[in-house]
């Protein structure tokens, strides 16, 4: 007889909720990182939809990579966006603004997380089988900018843990 589960480890991202960036969430979040950016490095920082257009399309095009990939090791954002904006716009920004950049870029998605009906389901049936210990997320604390940062945010998608051999 099969042991029964006992403890349930949850990714967060794009496993239990999923999330998307809305246009205006992307803009309002791109002015504070150009604001923060400005600050940081007493230069005038490019336009925002420069920056959408390169930081953030790069850090997509990466993230999708990894996905495409169906890598099970997280992405360090932080040191990825650190390679971006040097590569992109030819910035060395000090790491704490690195960081806040990241919890900034993770907020255009934390306005519209949505749970689909098959997670749903499968957490009904995990609590319908009995009381388990769970462990669930991927941010580190932080404090900067007022939340914890996404250390890691790109775990495999469910889609890729049910076609993984």
């Amino acid at each position: 007889m099969a042991e029964p589960v006992r403890a349930v480890l949850f990714d967060y991202g794009h496993t239990l909720v999923d999330f998307r960036r809305t246009e205006e969430a992307l803009m309002a979040a791109y002015e504070q990182i150009r604001d923060r950016v400005e600050a940081a490095l007493y230069i005038q920082a490019p336009e925002v939809g420069h920056l959408i257009d390169r930081v953030a399309g790069e850090i997509d095009r990466r993230v999708t990579a990894s996905y495409e990939a169906r890598r099970l090791e997280e992405l360090d954002l932080v040191a990825v966006f650190d390679e971006v904006l040097s590569a992109t716009l030819g910035l060395t920004v000090p790491a704490d603004v690195v960081r806040h950049v990241v919890a900034l870029d993770h907020s255009a998605y934390s306005k519209t997380i949505t749970v689909s009906r098959e997670t749903l389901g499968v957490l009904d049936a995990l609590r319908d089988r009995g009381p388990h210990d769970a462990l669930g997320g991927v941010a580190v604390p932080d404090g900067d900018a007022g939340g914890p940062p996404p250390v890691a945010v790109s775990a495999p998608a469910p889609r890729a843990l049910r076609a993984a051999p």
